[in-house]
């Protein structure tokens, strides 16, 4: 039987695998939104299905849901033990004869939330996500339950720091798990929904204290947190599944080095010497509210309604911007438009006079809290753009102690420029008036000690010192313009353009 000479095989496999070479690729699978298998369609907005960096689904459906919730619960929790007990104080003090210690109240929750940031960001690098935070919580309610069955001040102070322990490591956790439940790309409008508890807090807080305080008893103020805190404990814990990360195997001796004991030994002091400076220095006072009590006349409760337009614009200017943000893909616009609006706003403010209208300080104070809610959110999305997975929790831990720590040395610098102004413009304004009748008299006493012919000159005095605290403020919005500029122009679609 005749054969086919060897070229002629070797000719047709040359064929068949050139036309095997030529068969197209197959088009990848993507799932519809009934379920069902398709092929992919590049003029659909349907995309791959997500997958966390570990292999796993992304949390989804009401998993979803619980998990942001809780979430923003712990942050709101949080943000609310900062303000509600303002109300409660005088109360606390009447109980435990504890005028003295009403600084430590305040400044204990603060000194081990801001000196334990960082160390709790290295222990979300090496260690379990979801159990540090859980770990977190559980600190931050055991606090909470001390302070509400304290029987005496010291006690009171202990929880409060002991609260402040936990609080140290929920908001950057927070971020951290959402981070491993949402992709980059819907991050934002998810961060912009947590980053508001602060806005909802800080109008809720002084309410409920009084409300608390006067019904029931201020120890609510605390025994609030128990419940609600336990609703995160449970969803996260049954809900979030903690991501698989390949952390090499090494010796203790080794891990604990990556911890630097010495440079937080070093580090935690002196961040608790600087932040009792300024409060000893007295960096409690927030110039906005006293501007209305001082000048307008207005109740610790009228000021705190009257402050309100800039809280609520805040809340809704970070809404705004994650959810803006998730759609366009840039959050660096939003870092310039918050430092230009913010800088044009503290500026306008400054112009506040003692017959400043009302329409005038509610429209300057809601393009304040736009300005400010449109940036707030946006540093710790670029710390999860251009960072590796790795670095994430350190690089949020680091931009939450920077919030901290800069609100309070900044207050503590408002608070050297009212002092050197006030007495001046007195001397100006009411030359007849003692200046240090005006200082001891307080934001809400100086018509109890002042002449109804002094009045009008003592208010100009007031008004003026206190608008210059706002030179502060646009000063630094205006500078940070230059940090906004140099941000990398990198997108949560993971597209990236030049400047």
């Amino acid at each position: 039987m005749p054969t086919a000479p060897d070229n002629a095989v070797r000719f047709e496999s040359l064929e068949e695998k050139t036309s095997i070479d030529k068969v197209p690729p197959a088009e990848p699978v993507v799932e519809t939104s009934d379920g069902q298998e398709g092929e992919r369609d590049d003029s659909s907005p349907v995309n791959l299905v997500e997958k966390r960096e570990d292999g796993t689904d992304y949390p989804s459906g009401l998993k979803l849901t619980l998990i942001v919730l809780a979430l923003c619960l712990a942050v709101f929790l949080m943000a609310l033990d900062n303000s509600i007990i303002t109300t409660a104080i005088p109360k606390i003090t009447d109980q435990f004869d504890s005028l003295n210690d009403v600084g430590w109240y305040g400044s204990a929750y603060m000194l081990t939330t801001a000196s334990l940031q960082l160390l709790f960001g290295k222990f979300y690098s090496y260690f379990s996500i979801k159990w540090v935070f859980l770990l977190s919580i559980a600190l931050f309610e055991l606090g909470s339950l001390i302070c509400g069955v304290a029987r005496n001040s010291v006690t009171l102070i202990i929880g409060r720091a002991v609260a402040g322990m936990g609080s140290a490591a929920i908001f950057s956790g927070a971020l951290i798990i959402l981070a491993h439940s949402v992709s980059l790309e819907r991050r934002p409008m998810f961060s912009g929904f947590i980053g508001s508890m602060y806005g909802i807090a800080s109008v809720a807080g002084p309410l409920l204290g009084g409300a608390f305080t006067e019904r029931l008893t201020w120890r609510w103020c605390f025994y609030i947190n128990l419940p609600i805190g336990a609703v995160t404990l449970v969803v996260i814990a049954i809900f979030f599944p903690d991501p698989v990360r390949k952390i090499e195997s090494e010796p203790w001796s080794k891990r604990v080095r990556r911890f630097d004991p010495v440079g937080t030994l070093v580090f935690m002091p002196a961040i608790i010497c600087l932040l009792l400076a300024l409060q000893w220095g007295g960096s409690t006072i927030y110039y906005l509210p006293i501007w209305f009590q001082a000048v307008k006349g207005a109740s610790p409760v009228r000021s705190g309604i009257m402050n309100l337009p800039l809280l609520i614009s805040n809340v809704v200017a970070a809404i705004i911007s994650g959810v803006a943000v998730t759609m366009i893909g840039y959050y660096t616009p939003f870092m310039l438009l918050s430092s230009t609006l913010t800088a044009i706003s503290y500026g306008l403010m400054t112009l506040f006079k003692p017959d400043t209208p009302q329409p005038t300080w509610i429209g300057y104070q809601i393009l304040t809290g736009f300005g400010i809610g449109f940036g707030v959110q946006q540093p710790l999305i670029a710390v999860q753009v251009v960072l590796d997975t790795v670095d994430i929790p350190t690089g949020t831990a680091l931009m939450v102690f920077m919030q901290v720590i800069g609100g309070s040395i900044f207050v503590s610098v408002d608070e050297n420029v009212f002092d050197n102004k006030i007495v001046g413009n007195l001397v100006k304004d009411a030359p007849s008036v003692n200046p240090e009748v005006v200082l001891n008299a307080g934001a809400t006493g100086l018509r109890k000690v002042i002449d109804s012919a002094d009045l009008p000159g003592v208010l100009m005095a007031y008004s003026d010192a206190i608008t210059q605290t706002f030179v502060v403020g646009a000063a630094i919005a205006a500078v940070s313009i230059i940090g906004a500029l140099i941000v990398e122009w990198k997108t949560v679609k993971g597209k990236n353009i030049g400047m």
